[in-house]
């Protein structure tokens, strides 16, 4: 049945030109741009809720965003930490294929790059664990793990007097541990004092320990120059350039060894030691992306639009549609339309997604191997990085319909 989406002037989206706001949060600094405006946006993407009802009261936040031409900091100023909460957290990624290639590369770079053997590792914001495990077993490495949403999973196994995990937020009164390594992925762009939380991290490391830490970002150049318009989160605070973040952790004293993009340049990878070590440290570009943000800005609109004309014909044709991917790119898209009528199956790896219910939209999420069951005529993949292994999955259950990619 053929259904009006909503016009695009009534989403309360309005991405503004730039100009002159407030004072920089990370360096004091008067020079700040405003230049994207975006409202209820779901809150959270790391969090899918046990029932449709719940899933659609999920709270929602708007997006503010301000450059500083100074430090480069790019932050949410409407972020309300109230909304987030990293209890039942999970973005976990590691199911699919081509991430826990890239796991096993980097991995195998820690070790080589840091002489990470026989060493004690501290990883804040571990998640399930699988990255520490890994870190530990193949550098016979022991580990500690803290994170707020960790639970024991029986699919991951390990010596719990080689590993051990705490269920519980990193802080200060964890100040005494002293090891060789630290890594935190995916946390520091969503916290409101990275650089006192950084500063904790000195005190964890052991005095004269020639290693450091490993830090990993969202690349914010790959989302705003390659125009990905459902690839802002509410969650994070912060989205981060090579430039912004080592100026953030130099002033929490720390001397930045390497920045590399990964994963197809989604992720920064940072690697960093105390600034009293005598390390050669490369020069990082200090870039001007303001003509990007003004043709992201533009692109966010023109990006929505296009969207519409595609569901629109789709359901004229009266195509039954699934899409593939269920994390923030995913979940931004689905609230952003009534989809309810077109979209027949939101399919997802992870198992502990699958059966749950996405913020805001309410869509419940399948196992792929429902596809195997559905007459679909287009599978959305969300996520390009991903685009060839989902690809070859969805042939082999049978499907034989168009793709389309974000």
């Amino acid at each position: 049945m053929y259904f009006e989406f909503p016009q695009l002037s009534n989403t309360n989206v309005n991405n503004m030109h730039l100009k002159p706001t407030s004072v920089c949060l990370i360096c004091g600094s008067r020079s700040t741009l405003d230049f994207f405006k975006a409202e209820k946006i779901p809150a959270q993407d790391g969090v899918v809720w046990p029932t449709r009802s719940q899933a659609l009261e999920a709270p929602r936040g708007s997006i503010q965003l301000e450059f500083c031409t100074d430090c480069h900091y790019i932050y949410n100023r409407a972020h309300d930490p109230e909304k987030i909460t990293f209890l039942d957290y999970d973005f976990s990624l590691h199911y699919s294929a081509t991430y826990q290639q890239f796991n096993d590369e980097l991995i195998a770079s820690l070790i080589e790059e840091h002489q990470l053997r026989d060493k004690s590792i501290l990883s804040v914001a571990c998640g399930l664990g699988h990255f520490l495990v890994q870190l530990c077993r193949t550098g016979n490495n022991r580990g500690l793990g803290i994170d707020p949403s960790y639970q024991a999973t029986p699919e991951l196994q390990f010596d719990p007097e080689q590993i051990s995990f705490k269920a519980d937020y990193y802080s200060d009164k964890y100040r005494h541990l002293q090891v060789d390594f630290i890594t935190c992925r995916h946390l520091l762009d969503e916290l409101d004092d990275p650089i006192g939380f950084l500063k904790l991290f000195k005190q964890n490391l052991r005095p004269g320990s020639p290693t450091g830490i490993y830090l990993e970002v969202p690349n914010s150049f790959k989302t705003f120059t390659d125009q990905l318009i459902w690839n802002l989160g509410y969650a994070k605070r912060t989205w981060y350039t090579p430039y912004s973040i080592a100026q953030q952790l130099e002033a929490a004293g720390f001397k930045v060894t390497r920045i590399r993009e990964l994963l197809n340049g989604d992720y920064l990878g940072v690697e960093a030691v105390p600034a009293e070590l005598e390390r050669q440290v490369p020069a990082i570009p200090r870039e001007d992306p303001r003509q990007i943000f003004r043709d992201f800005s533009t692109a966010y609109n023109q990006g929505r639009e296009e969207w519409q004309r595609k569901l629109t014909d789709w359901d004229q044709r009266q195509f039954k549609i699934a899409l593939w991917g269920a994390g923030m790119r995913g979940i931004n898209f689905l609230s952003a339309f009534p989809l309810h009528d077109l979209i027949t199956l939101v399919l997802d790896i992870n198992p502990h997604r699958q059966g749950k219910f996405l913020p805001i939209s309410g869509f419940q999420v399948q196992a792929p191997e429902t596809l195997q069951h559905e007459p679909i005529d287009v599978l959305i993949i969300s996520n390009a990085t991903y685009q060839n292994e989902i690809m070859e999955q969805a042939k082999a259950l049978g499907f034989q319909g168009e793709f389309a990619v974000f």
